[in-house]
């Protein structure tokens, strides 16, 4: 990984966009990533089928917080549909990273998340 990937997941860990719970949300769900103890909550404002606001919020290593706070800025402005077709391969892009093993479970956790409770 290039330091400058590096240095951006980093700031995203140390400063993550959309941490907190909104005020007001439409959907909710809890996320778990049993393998490095990542556990997070999602939170949707959706109307007319559109994503209004997302959030986060919980605990995780660099590489889930990191993709965490990318996820629920890339979803704002997305039709439910769209966010339900976004693939594990273009959040790696996002975060200018390879899939690798285990990881990826860290990373895409808000994503399968996020997925999971509008299925």
């Amino acid at each position: 990984m290039d330091d400058i990937y590096r240095e951006y997941i980093l700031d995203l860990y140390r400063s993550p966009l959309n941490k907190g719970v909104l005020e007001h949300y439409t959907h909710k769900l809890h996320g778990h990533n049993a393998n490095c103890g990542d556990d997070i909550w999602i939170y949707l404002e959706i109307t007319d089928n559109q994503v209004r606001e997302v959030s986060f919020e919980g605990v995780g290593c660099a590489l889930c917080i990191a993709g965490a706070s990318l996820t629920t800025e890339k979803l704002k402005g997305l039709t439910v549909d769209k966010l339900l077709k976004i693939t594990i391969e273009e959040l790696y892009q996002w975060l200018g990273l390879e899939m690798e093993g285990t990881r990826v479970k860290c990373v895409s956790l808000a994503l399968r998340t996020a997925q999971e409770v509008l299925k």
